[in-house]
């Protein structure tokens, strides 16, 4: 541990920003109070560091040293991080760290919050706080009474809870999430002061996962920006809860969502006039839309059939992998406006947009948050616990829609197998049941498929339609030697194909 003294000493007679290491014992509260202004806070441990860190009109960033993975939290009953606004601008940066808030105690049940950020005074005064590869437990909070402005950047970080943000008075708060995860509900409001001053807030989400609905609502003479751009709202994404409404628009909300992807929820849009939707996948929801009109969403696929064929909009189930990408055989691959979409854009998941995903030689945007095409694997069962055939049935690949499935049958080595086959149902109406005695194909309902040959893999080509993804087709090998001038019939294993996306 570094004698607090020793550091006081640097710090006050340092003119200029400093790096300060942390080390686990260390009084980082009183670090942070003492460091002049633009010093970098670098944290070599894996420990807790208890206390509420408050500075103002000071520029600071607080990081976890390469190979660490430490923890702020706020004292009982209190905040973890409160940041005042300042002449010069207070600014704030945290990278690589876990911030929580403040647990609750017997006298006062009410839990900090992890991060705090408050404004007040003339518009001369400035918050900026970045957010970076960072875990928060509990709420940030951005609010304030005053007509001071700021800004909140998150980048590649994961709330664990609910956020809120109430906009800033005469100045907008500017507030971006990229590459994030909110597992909770996202409120941004603008509503008036309690001195009457109006609330003002620009809003940018890109490529950000939401586990709750978002809100926006701005009251008259306010105003509440919003452009979010390949981002998912799924209502399962925490088991157990219940998401009435993807994005709850309230009026003087303006903005343009852009390929957006929501699932699993109540209503997935409760819509305002001043807001666009494009490229957007709204599947799997109770309702889709609620008080979007036809001029207000285009190029979208909403599975309940609302406005199909208008604007270009399309009806019908999207199949996502656990991506959320679109499978091959989906609906929506390949179908958005590539107008809507920035050349240099990414999806959800960091890939370039506007990419040909169908395989027609022309590069069109995907419907939703994703654009690499998805990928659903099939499974393949070995059935042979009678050990009545030889295992002499091989599948190297997974069954794939769209693909074609690599089996092999080897023949015996004097070169005397003249032909192989492997027996199917057929894939549009897969056995079930009946057909099998123990491991042994000895019926089949609907046509059988056959696929033979000698001396290499027998290609199975499996169709590219999303009702095959989830069936199982039982397959069997067959081998046929020469033996004297007589032909034997060998039977082999079987294989129970699971076709996937």
């Amino acid at each position: 541990m570094k004698p607090l003294l020793a550091l006081a000493f640097v710090f006050y007679t340092a003119s200029a920003s400093a790096q300060i290491i942390v080390n686990t014992g260390d009084d980082i509260v009183a670090i942070c109070n003492a460091a002049p202004s633009g010093s970098v806070i670098q944290i070599q441990s894996d420990a807790v560091f208890v206390g509420q860190h408050t500075w103002s009109a000071k520029e600071l960033t607080i990081e976890a040293a390469p190979g660490f993975s430490p923890t702020l939290r706020g004292p009982v009953d209190n905040n973890c991080i409160q940041l005042v606004p300042g002449n010069p601008p207070t600014k704030a940066t945290f990278k690589n760290l876990t911030i929580e808030r403040g647990p609750k105690s017997a006298t006062f049940p009410v839990e900090g919050f992890p991060l705090v950020v408050q404004t007040w005074g003339t518009s001369d005064l400035r918050t900026e706080v970045y957010v970076e590869n960072c875990t928060l437990l509990g709420r940030p909070t951005f609010s304030g009474s005053g007509n001071s402005s700021g800004k909140g950047v998150f980048v590649n970080s994961t709330l664990l809870d609910n956020f809120l943000a109430q906009g800033f008075p005469l100045m907008p708060l500017e507030l971006s999430f990229e590459d994030c995860v909110v597992n909770g509900s996202f409120q941004v409001f603008c509503l008036n002061t309690v001195s009457g001053l109006p609330r003002l807030a620009n809003v940018t989400l890109r490529r950000t996962l939401f586990g709750r609905e978002l809100d926006f609502n701005a009251s008259p003479g306010n105003m509440l920006v919003v452009a979010g751009e390949s981002c998912v709202v799924d209502g399962d994404l925490e088991p157990g809860t219940t998401v009435h409404k993807g994005v709850n628009l309230f009026d003087n909300v303006v903005g343009t969502f852009t390929n957006r992807t929501i699932l699993n929820t109540n209503t997935a849009i409760k819509g305002v006039p001043g807001v666009q939707w494009e490229n957007a996948l709204l599947v799997d929801n109770g309702v889709c839309l609620e008080t979007v009109d036809l001029g207000q969403i285009s190029n979208s696929l909403i599975e309940d059939g609302t406005y199909a064929g208008l604007n270009g909009n399309l009806a019908g189930s999207a199949t996502l992998d656990s991506a959320y990408r679109l499978v091959g055989c989906s609906v929506g691959l390949d179908q958005g406006n590539n107008g809507a979409v920035a050349s240099a854009a990414l999806d959800l998941n960091g890939q370039p947009r506007i990419q040909d995903n169908d395989g027609d030689l022309v590069a069109t945007v995907n419907m939703g948050a994703t654009e690499a095409t998805g990928f659903i694997p099939g499974n393949v069962v070995l059935e042979n616990g009678s050990n009545i055939n030889p295992v002499g049935y091989l599948v190297f690949s997974s069954p794939v829609i769209g693909t074609t499935l690599n089996a092999f049958i080897p023949g015996i080595p004097s070169g005397a197998t003249v032909l192989t086959a492997i027996v199917a149902a057929a894939p549009i109406a897969p056995t079930t049941s009946g057909a099998y005695v123990g491991e042994l194909l000895v019926s089949l309902s609907g046509s059988p498929l056959y696929f033979t040959g000698t001396g290499g893999p027998l290609p199975i080509p499996i169709p590219n339609n999303c009702a095959l993804i989830g069936l199982t087709v039982r397959t069997q090998g067959f081998r046929f030697d020469n033996v004297g001038g007589s032909i034997v019939t060998h039977c082999l294993n079987r294989r129970d194909l699971t076709i996937g996306g």
